[in-house]
């Protein structure tokens, strides 16, 4: 035998030879799963055991994804079962709330050390069920002690309290198997505010967070602070009504919108948070091997898809070719196989559900017979569906694959400038985050501001820190980190008591009608089509007729108030708050003409002019300062600078701004962070609202900034509700039933409703959390000091 002869067959033999499997990858995960088999509830600081002889419960099993063996059996709750938790929740609630603030930052801190210590065995019982790769499980649980760590900081500087205990207790529901920082993300927070917790996730994925459950009982959590009943919810509705404050979400939109429907009935405030696609876009002037060595990390290819993974790459034209080769170069190196395989690349499952698999095989037959070219790895047969790409096109994709959902399928199309490549991007319904890729600041820059996304990496992609926001900026508003992750989780507070003695509902007309109100939108009177109408009476005898709205009104209400917002949006800060203090000099020295509105005395409604003028000169200030915030260095080697964008057009649900005050305070609040409103007004005296409103549209606002609707709450809130163009609600009121309705409807178009402030205590940074949104962009340091 030759040399070269034995030479190549090393050669070959290196190229064919792969790991072998290992034998036992989870030791502790299978020992402390023998001793708890079957998985039922974990309440009152314990998991409730059952015999696997006992014939009256009726059990489901679970099997390991990667050889079909079996894993454990889940008990599906009873009832009896609902109730048991929910009493452990309330009892913990008590006395979870009744401890300091400090008390409270110990025990979750203890809890952050527990996580990290025993980041080996929660990451095996994670990895057992959800097929992530163990490397990258163990990843994610060392990222989510650093959640509880940084939030055991804010929980010693929280100083309120949740008075009423069932307003405190959260239910988090996961609808997939959900990485340890998704945990991380809804409790910690959580539990800083206050709130005790019960977390729901799908069977299959319930023993990371009963393993959770019982890390908490370790460092001594108070029993009923930390539950876990997995399963359904619904044969629990009424329960959950009655005694949970808010429920968080977690899955991709279309497993969350079945489940939203079922929360849309119960009248409590929900925090969805989508799986979404987030799109990385790729200038020719980046530097291409890193971008793809980056981005292969971050693909949906994965069964374990996390929140920030690739699912469009658009690249510029010119690079384009070279790219895509080097992409499928890089990709078709890639080890792929089961997460029990050493050396992997990809972890991938090896069955699926059939249903999944098919639709996958016949998406692909689709995009093939198209014309369109579709890359795929060969893979095993056995393995759950090899990782594809999709070259060339995205239109085709978007018409056979929904954007919701969430498919081991990357995109990659291209280009021609910076202007097309926006118009692309911003299609999604999401809004997650994206990533550019360029060695231009400037562009990188252009591209973060127009991006309608809640984060965007510059030269990088997916990273994340508890002290930095990562949010939706389209559907789904939960926010995981920062501050404004543990604003919503904060009870919606019952403290707006602004309110007046308005009489009765009919009032005796005696004499003639002084003047006629119309709704008043788009920047001048409208007169409405609807025949409805009453009688308002000014404590100077005058009368005023106003004629109500239809549901044809708001939707020109809304479609005015969106070209109005950005148009508002574009003047700039400086400008803004110009055009606010002019107004203020202006109602300064007219104020007095809106004394014959008042329903109340000559001496009352002069008091509260006053406090009209001072919130006008208040927020006309602050246009300018609140809109910059300082950059953070949260790593070394990264400045992120957080861009404050506005929510958009707010819809205003009011029962109460019988008076002045209150109106004033919510439309400059609003309009000052760059806000246009539209505002259903449902009680019995609309008059100083419109004539608010005719005086600010006599300024240089543009038409439609502020709209005004008198109207009935039956007939035109569902309207504003589901307008798709309203990016969130503002109620003024005290009604319990009219807030759960809200709630309900809120909860069913996935919008976030929050509760105005009493005018008389209110605090700048409410209004902050609930009229702008924080956009983070992550710089390398090299490129932030350009």
């Amino acid at each position: 035998m030759t040399l070269n002869t034995q030479i190549s067959g090393i050669a070959e033999l290196y190229a064919t030879m792969n790991y072998d499997q290992t034998r036992d990858v989870f030791p502790f995960a299978k020992k402390w799963l023998s001793g708890r088999d079957p998985i039922k509830c974990f309440y009152n600081g314990k998991l409730e055991l059952i015999s696997k002889s006992s014939t009256t419960c009726k059990t489901q099993a679970v099997y390991d994804l990667s050889n079909d063996d079996y894993l454990f059996s889940f008990i599906a709750p009873s009832l009896d079962d609902f109730n048991n938790v929910v009493q452990s929740v309330l009892l913990g609630q008590r006395t979870w709330s009744n401890l300091d603030q400090h008390s409270r930052g110990k025990f979750i801190s203890r809890l952050a050390k527990k996580l990290d210590e025993q980041k080996d065995a929660f990451a095996e019982v994670e990895a057992l069920v959800s097929e992530a790769a163990l490397s990258e499980a163990k990843k994610e649980v060392s990222r989510a002690a650093k959640y509880f760590n940084y939030y055991a900081t804010w929980a010693h500087a929280f100083t309120k309290k949740i008075e009423d205990p069932e307003d405190g207790p959260l239910v988090v529901v996961f609808l997939k198997p959900a990485p340890a920082l998704a945990l991380a993300a809804a409790v910690a927070p959580a539990l800083a505010a206050g709130r005790t917790v019960i977390l729901n996730p799908v069977p299959e994925a319930s023993l990371a967070s009963i393993l959770f459950a019982e890390l908490c009982s370790d460092v001594g959590l108070p029993p009923g602070v930390v539950n876990v009943i997995p399963g359904p919810l619904e044969g629990a509705g009424e329960l959950i009504e009655k005694h949970v404050g808010k429920i968080a979400l977690w899955g991709s939109k279309n497993k969350t919108e079945k489940v939203a429907n079922f929360v849309s009935e119960i009248s409590c405030s929900t925090i969805p948070f989508y799986y979404g696609k987030c799109i990385s876009i790729i200038f020719d002037s980046s530097d291409q091997s890193s971008a793809i060595e980056i981005l292969l990390k971050n693909m949906s290819f994965s069964y374990q898809q996390m929140p920030w993974c690739v699912r469009t790459i658009l690249v510029e034209e010119s690079a384009f070719p070279t790219f895509a080769t080097m992409l499928k170069n890089k990709l078709n190196s890639q080890k792929v196989g089961s997460c029990r395989d050493q050396g992997i690349d990809i972890s991938l499952p090896k069955r699926c559900d059939p249903n999944t698999s098919s639709f996958l095989k016949e998406a692909i037959h689709l995009f093939s017979q198209r014309g369109i070219e579709v890359f795929q790895l060969p893979v095993a047969d056995t393995l759950f569906f090899p990782p594809t790409l999709i070259i060339g096109t995205d239109a085709e994709m978007n018409s056979i694959v929904k954007d919701y959902e969430v498919l081991p399928f990357v995109a990659v199309m291209p280009f021609r400038n910076s202007k097309e490549a926006l118009e692309f991007a911003n299609k999604s319904h999401f809004g997650v985050a994206a990533s550019v890729w360029t060695s231009c600041v400037s562009l990188a820059m252009y591209m973060a501001s127009n991006l309608e996304v809640g984060t965007v990496w510059i030269n990088d992609h997916g990273i994340l820190d508890p002290s930095v926001s990562f949010s939706c900026r389209k559907q789904g508003f939960g926010c995981i980190g920062s501050l404004r992750g543990l604003q919503q989780f904060l009870p919606l507070e019952e403290k707006h008591s602004y309110s007046q003695d308005l009489g009765t509902d009919k009032i005796t007309v005696k004499s003639q009608v002084l003047k006629q109100y119309f709704a008043h939108y788009g920047g001048a009177v409208k007169q409405t089509t609807g025949d409805a109408q009453f009688t308002v009476l000014s404590s100077s005898g005058n009368n005023f007729l106003v004629h109500e709205c239809d549901q044809n009104d708001v939707k020109k209400a809304v479609d005015t108030a969106r070209v109005a917002q950005q148009k508002w949006w574009k003047l700039g800060s400086n400008t803004r708050a110009d055009i606010l203090l002019n107004a203020a000099d202006k109602f300064q020295e007219t104020s007095k003409d809106f004394l014959k509105f008042f329903k109340k005395s000559t001496s009352e409604g002069e008091k509260e002019l006053e406090h009209c003028v001072k919130y006008f000169y208040y927020w006309a200030s602050r246009c300018n300062n609140m809109m910059s915030i300082k950059n953070e260095n949260p790593m070394t080697n990264y400045v992120v600078q957080n861009l404050r964008e506005p929510m958009g057009v707010i819809g205003v649900v009011d029962e109460d701004f019988s008076e002045l005050e209150a109106f004033v305070l919510a439309v400059l609040s609003a309009t000052s962070f760059g806000n246009s409103v539209v505002i259903i007004l449902n009680c019995r005296n609309p008059v100083l609202a419109i004539e608010f409103c005719a005086f600010l549209s006599s300024m240089k606002v543009p038409p439609g900034l502020v709209n005004v609707l008198p109207g009935s709450k039956c007939a035109l809130y569902p309207e504003l509700i589901f307008h798709k163009d309203v990016q969130t609600l503002w109620y003024s009121g005290n009604s319990k039933d009219s807030l759960g309705n809200l709630h309900k409807m809120a909860n069913k178009a996935t919008k976030c409703l929050w509760k105005l402030p009493n005018s008389s205590a209110w605090d700048a940074t409410d209004f902050e959390y609930a009229a702008s949104f924080t956009k983070a962009v992550w710089l390398p340091s090299e490129n932030a000091s350009c």
